[in-house]
């Protein structure tokens, strides 16, 4: 695979699978993490005192067996997290058809319009996985190495304008990709 479920545990856990087994369906892990100041009252007219959020992630399998039961996971979705594995063209060829399979079949918590891919109406991630076997083996697009190539499909989606590029072991310690964040929807 491209590596969600471990991508996932790295989040959930902070450390990576190394040999996860093949997703069946789909798994959830929940994230609980706190965020703002914790030196500031609740009654803040800022509203950044410290609060506590609870990330549910949903590892929906890629795999064309379950085609025909993922829309069931599909429900209301507040964001989507697209991985792709750098060392394989076809995975970030394939992150549109994922965005319109979502976008077709999905139910949105808040949705707020449909200029993501495939008309997708809430905010995502794309996350290029596996950079560290790309530079250990040298994988090379058509056209430079594949963080470029992937780059190429975020600037042709019209991600770049409000997208930020982020070493994923920055975020994640131990991870290696990159991450194009974008909030536009």
């Amino acid at each position: 695979g491209v590596g969600k479920t471990s991508l996932v545990h790295l989040i959930v856990k902070g450390s990576p699978v190394a040999r996860p087994s093949q997703t069946i369906g789909c798994t959830v892990d929940v994230k609980h993490t706190t965020y703002g100041n914790s030196g500031s009252s609740s009654s803040s007219l800022k509203g950044d005192s410290e609060r506590d959020f609870f990330v549910e992630l949903w590892d929906v399998s890629g795999h064309e067996r379950y085609k025909d039961c993922r829309s069931l996971f599909y429900s209301q979705i507040n964001g989507v997290i697209f991985v792709h594995d750098l060392s394989q063209r076809r995975t970030k060829t394939s992150l549109q058809k994922w965005a319109a399979e979502i976008a077709a079949t999905g139910t949105f918590s808040a949705p707020l319009g449909s200029g993501g891919p495939g008309g997708l109406p809430v905010p995502y991630i794309v996350i290029g996985n596996k950079a560290d076997i790309v530079a250990k083996e040298g994988t090379r697009g058509s056209s430079g190495n594949l963080v470029d190539v992937a780059r190429q499909w975020v600037e042709k989606q019209g991600l770049l304008p409000s997208s930020e590029e982020l070493p994923l072991t920055e975020s994640f310690p131990g991870g290696g990709g990159l991450v194009a964040v974008s909030d536009s929807t």
